[in-house]
């Protein structure tokens, strides 16, 4: 049985600033925006996510309490961020 993803809003940031005359900097822009695309687009971050989540729940021990919301949000967090930087 799939682990069931807690829908959390995510943090709103401003969008990337465009410097003029750094062309360098405009194709980083350009490769971090197509990045963000690819990934929510594809499904893959959520799925990556989802089974994250099913193999951390699946580790818990056996007769303690199963994490808690707030436990969970934050793991799913951690692996959007951690899928993100590599």
């Amino acid at each position: 049985m799939p682990a069931a993803i807690i829908p959390f809003q995510l943090a709103l940031s401003p969008a990337l600033p465009t410097i003029e005359g750094n062309l360098d900097y405009r194709h980083l822009r350009d490769q971090f925006l197509d990045f963000d695309q690819l990934l929510r687009g594809s499904g893959l971050e959520t799925q990556f996510v989802s089974t994250s989540l099913q193999d951390w729940l699946a580790q818990a021990k056996p007769g303690r309490r199963a994490p808690s919301a707030k436990a969970q949000r934050h793991f799913q967090e951690h692996c959007r961020r951690a899928l993100r930087c590599n």
